[in-house]
């Protein structure tokens, strides 16, 4: 009846069925390739005024939220609770000040992001922005060289460490992509990122599953 009422109405899955979007609370996991997804998440661990609550999440914590949705093409919604006059809490402030440094120096890996087949390794989430470039998130930071797991096949043209505007090296070794040139120490506090720009878009892999979740994109034929 409301979609012949209004038949532009967008309706999520609170009401246990499937709908137009997929809306995960408190925790992170996408929707399947192609389905619309928001994770819905708080602060700190409650979702109004609750002065007990002190356990706030991180501007690191809340740097790899964005960039676990992001690498999964979903959005992500962040409740601040109130403090007892119903204003923002100094401590969210904070955070969100923090976090919003980090999004300047990196909104590109974050912004209109597309799902890529690297979005599975052992550094982090990996963005793709539809066209020749590819963002890899460097939660586990291992010093001065990182090789990428699983394959890259287009040609990388430019590497960049996003968060300082450093070139860096590229390079095989086994079949496997090696990026060199990379700081001793991370050289961003919360998530450095490394910016591929790649000839071509790149090709398609087998489907990988993650928990029965699809992280093989559909790409552009």
């Amino acid at each position: 009846m409301v979609r012949t009422l209004q038949p532009g109405i967008i309706i999520n899955n609170r009401a246990l069925t499937t709908e137009d979007y997929a809306t995960p609370e408190q925790h992170i996991t996408a929707a399947k390739s192609g389905r619309l997804w928001e994770s819905n998440m708080t602060l700190n661990s409650t979702w109004g005024y609750c002065p007990c609550d002190r356990e706030y999440k991180s501007p690191r914590a809340v740097a790899r939220m964005l960039a676990q949705v992001a690498g999964q093409e979903g959005n992500l919604l962040l409740n601040i609770g109130p403090d007892e006059r119903g204003n923002f809490p100094s401590e969210s402030i904070d955070i969100l000040r923090e976090t919003g440094k980090w999004v300047r120096k990196h909104g590109e890996a974050l912004y209109g992001s597309r799902r890529h087949q690297l979005t599975w390794n052992l550094f982090g989430n990996v963005t793709w922005n539809g066209r020749n470039a590819l963002y890899l998130f460097l939660e586990k930071y291992w010093g001065t060289e990182l090789a990428v797991g699983g394959a890259i096949d287009n040609p990388v043209r430019d590497a960049v460490l996003l968060s300082t505007g450093q070139k860096l090296k590229v390079g095989t070794r086994d079949g496997v992509t090696v990026i060199t040139g990379l700081p001793a120490d991370p050289p961003d506090p919360w998530l450095p990122v490394v910016k591929l720009e790649i000839e071509g878009i790149p090709h398609p892999h087998p489907s990988q599953t993650i928990g029965g979740i699809d992280v093989c994109p559909d790409f552009p034929k």
